[in-house]
């Protein structure tokens, strides 16, 4: 999905995205959400030209790594990714919690990976990983928050980790809305933009400026679709 033509051709600035409602998603051949709104609102207040791949969160971290693409959007800054590049100032704020269908009964972190309850997350997700990282019991592989609440009323995972405002939105939107959830909170992430060290060693200043810019754009309603 190209976006924006503006000044010369090695100007050009690869980005990843995934679908992730409602802060970046595909609908009607264009890509929407706040935060989708915000990155090409800085991306025009610095008038680079900019190129957007829409694919899944695994496969875009895989060509941020690979040198495919110069940056991807929108992932917190963790471990998994140091090394590769930094992350511009958050543009939003996400409470990530686990989920859990019916009576099952909230249990601790330790008990989760001592007793080997099943657990999921969005395939190739900052959750995810961590989960594969820690010694989680991790079954499957669903590509979004649907899959997810479909694994939970399937009973086919005691608890998933999911972004509360995704799996909300998945919640309401579905046959389950009316379903029983618990759900016990895990933590807050900044999500942003993650640049890649090759890309910023030849953008000399890029980062600071395009912080600027998103600043700018995040108190703008121009930043609002």
């Amino acid at each position: 999905m190209s976006c924006k033509t503006a000044v010369a051709e090695e100007t050009l600035i690869r980005m990843a995205t995934f679908n992730s409602v409602p802060h970046h998603y595909v609908k009607d051949g264009r890509l929407n959400g706040y935060v989708a709104s915000v990155v090409r609102c800085s991306l025009d207040q610095l008038e680079r030209q900019y190129v957007v791949e829409v694919s899944d969160p695994l496969d875009g971290k895989l060509r941020l790594r690979a040198g495919a693409v110069d940056a991807l959007f929108a992932i917190e800054e963790s471990f998994y990714h140091n090394g590769h590049g930094h992350l511009s100032k958050p543009i939003v704020y996400e409470k990530i919690y686990w989920y859990a269908s019916g009576g099952q009964e909230p249990v601790s972190a330790e008990q989760l990976v001592a007793e080997q309850y099943s657990v999921s997350a969005i395939y190739g997700s900052d959750e995810w990983e961590y989960l594969q990282s820690e010694g989680y019991r991790v079954v499957k592989r669903p590509r979004d928050s649907d899959a997810l609440l479909e694994m939970l009323t399937n009973r086919q995972a005691n608890f998933v980790l999911a972004e509360s405002v995704s799996f909300q939105k998945a919640m309401e939107e579905s046959e389950f809305k009316n379903w029983r959830f618990s759900k016990v909170f895990s933590r807050e992430v900044g999500l942003g933009v993650f640049f890649s060290n090759n890309f910023l060693a030849a953008s000399p200043g890029f980062l600071p400026s395009f912080n600027e810019a998103l600043t700018s754009c995040l108190s703008s309603r121009s930043a609002v679709q």
